[in-house]
C-alpha cells in the first residue's frame, strides 16, 4: 500500500467508525441483539483500520546507512 492510500485510511477512519456505531445502535434498537454484545465490533474495526494505515505508511528506516 502506498502512503497516499494510508492517509486515505486515516481520513475515513472517523466516518467508518460513526457509521458502524450507528448500525450497532440501530440493531440494538430493533431488538435483534443488545449493544452490550456487539460493541467489540468497534474495537475490531478500529484495529483493522489502524493496521491498514500502518501497512501503507512503510517508509525506509532512518538508521540505514547510504553507501
Amino acid at each position: 500500500m502506498n502512503p497516499r492510500a494510508a492517509s486515505m485510511v486515516g481520513v475515513i477512519r472517523g466516518p467508518v467508525m460513526l457509521i458502524a456505531l450507528g448500525v450497532l445502535l440501530a440493531i440494538d434498537h430493533a431488538g435483534r441483539t443488545s449493544f452490550a454484545r456487539t460493541w467489540p465490533v468497534l474495537l475490531i474495526l478500529f484495529g483493522a483500520l489502524t493496521l491498514l494505515e500502518r501497512a501503507g505508511d512503510r517508509r525506509p528506516s532512518i538508521t540505514q546507512k547510504q553507501p
